[in-house]
């Protein structure tokens, strides 16, 4: 059985293209429209064209997901520059490093991890 990752979905989408393909009256509204099918699919807006999925999902889930995001939207196909996939591993807020006036507490937990073959701790 395939393992299951949270993903992240970045996309480029042209805007000349999009002026010629979609089928709406502006061509913005793409975006939009690309959201609210990214929300029924479990998938967080986070910046720009970027999402992260609220789920683990194998790779069969998202190629299945591409199937149906081709056909809901005709016009996508030829309007994306790129899209790709990422497995997302461990993630760390670093939102708190921005604010200097609070006291800030690491987690030095991942800092050095022990090689177990050699019995040191690597980054010492």
């Amino acid at each position: 059985m395939e393992r299951k990752y949270f993903k992240a979905l970045n996309f480029d989408l042209d805007p000349h293209q999009l002026k010629a393909h979609y089928p709406g009256a502006n061509y913005r509204q793409a975006y939009d429209d690309l959201r609210r099918l990214f929300k029924r699919h479990q998938f967080s807006h986070r910046q720009g064209s970027g999402y992260t999925s609220d789920t683990k999902l194998s790779t069969a889930d998202i190629y299945d997901w591409m199937d149906e995001l081709a056909r809901k939207f005709p016009w996508i196909g030829a309007c994306v520059n790129k899209i790709d996939v990422t497995n997302i591993g461990r993630q760390h807020d670093l939102t708190e490093l921005l604010n200097l006036t609070d006291d800030i507490e690491i987690d030095t937990s991942m800092l050095f991890a022990e090689d177990s073959t050699l019995g040191i701790e690597k980054g010492r």
